[in-house]
């Protein structure tokens, strides 16, 4: 792969991530929000529908990650992006997001750390699927 073929990768990568990020916020301002009389309420099966496009893109991305650097930079990357697009929508006001801006910092690394572990299970899982097909090859 050359540098600029690396370079429109990442780029392609960043814009999905980023993509699910905004479809995870519009379900929750389209679909959450309006149902809610109160913000304390959230179950947890909505959280992870507000989360699941990112959670997935990450997985899906992860999977076809060569080597372990690139889950790592999809974890940032996602964290990056769910942070960033936090911190917009405090400075929106929007309902439901960080309080103060110094949660930002805390933010990104809580959702760096999230990313990193569904990352990391979904490069396992492709080693193990992996490990699975050569097995049957040889039998």
């Amino acid at each position: 792969m050359t540098p600029s073929t690396k370079f429109i990768s990442y780029g392609l990568q960043l814009l999905l991530v980023f993509a699910a990020v905004l479809v995870g916020h519009l379900f929750y301002l389209s679909l959450i929000v309006p149902r809610l009389p109160d913000l304390q309420v959230v179950p947890l099966v909505w959280w992870l529908l507000m989360y699941s496009p990112t959670l997935l893109v990450c997985v899906v991305l992860s999977m076809r990650a060569e080597w372990i650097g690139r889950v790592i930079l999809v974890a940032i990357m996602a964290g990056v992006t769910q942070a960033g697009t936090d911190y917009i929508f405090f400075l929106l006001k929007q309902p439901g997001h960080i309080k103060e801006p110094v949660s930002v910092a805390a933010g990104f690394a809580l959702w760096t750390a999230l990313y990193l572990v569904i990352c990391c299970i979904g490069y396992v899982a492709r080693r193990l699927m992996r490990i699975g097909i050569d097995r049957q090859q040889v039998a």
